[in-house]
């Protein structure tokens, strides 16, 4: 009888280590998968927006509100963002989708202001928040070209979103109940 519990106890702590080992071999491809994905949507923008230089005054013109949107795999997408550092470029879409890690237009906008973008803390998406000092650059470029410059003002872990009264506010969830949010100014 000892013998059969043994080998029922060992049986049972081989499947629980093969079932998490299997975790974590689907959030690492969840994440590559992420990352591979975010990336080849910004390449697919890219070839569709106009790269404007940044002294053409298309690239600063007035842009427009709402938002105008391009669809890539089934994806409406307003821009998306171009950090200096890290070198990081992640799509915005224009609402925050099930089953997709892409960062999201939440509420108002790069011409009225307080313009909030939240974003999944997994790699591909705001996982770079992490690492944005104040003081570095990011860009918001809309599907046609227009670029919005903000430079970091700072950045903070927080309980709540309440202090939203930035020209851009970033942020994603590092737990159940906190925020890194990252806030940024219009650049000069």
């Amino acid at each position: 009888m000892k013998i059969k519990s043994t080998s029922v106890i060992l049986a049972l702590g081989i499947l629980l280590m093969a079932g998490a080992l299997g975790l974590v071999g689907y959030r690492i491809l969840s994440e590559h998968n992420a990352v591979s994905l975010s990336g080849e949507i910004v390449s697919e923008m890219q070839e569709m927006i106009p790269q404007y230089k940044a002294d053409d005054p298309r690239a600063t013109g007035m842009g427009r509100d709402p938002l105008p949107m391009i669809e890539i795999e089934g994806v409406s997408l307003v821009g998306y963002l171009e950090f200096s550092s890290p070198d990081t470029k992640i799509p915005v879409a224009d609402y925050e989708y099930d089953g997709h890690t892409l960062s999201f237009a939440e509420s108002g906008s790069p011409i009225k202001g307080n313009f909030v973008i939240g974003g999944s803390e997994t790699e591909g998406g705001f996982d770079c928040l992490k690492d944005v000092k104040p003081g570095s650059d990011v860009t918001f470029v809309d599907v046609n070209g227009v670029r919005y410059s903000y430079r970091i003002t700072g950045a903070g872990s927080v309980r709540k979103l309440d202090d939203l009264d930035h020209d851009l506010v970033m942020y994603c969830g590092i737990s159940d109940e906190t925020f890194l949010a990252v806030y940024a100014s219009k650049a000069d």
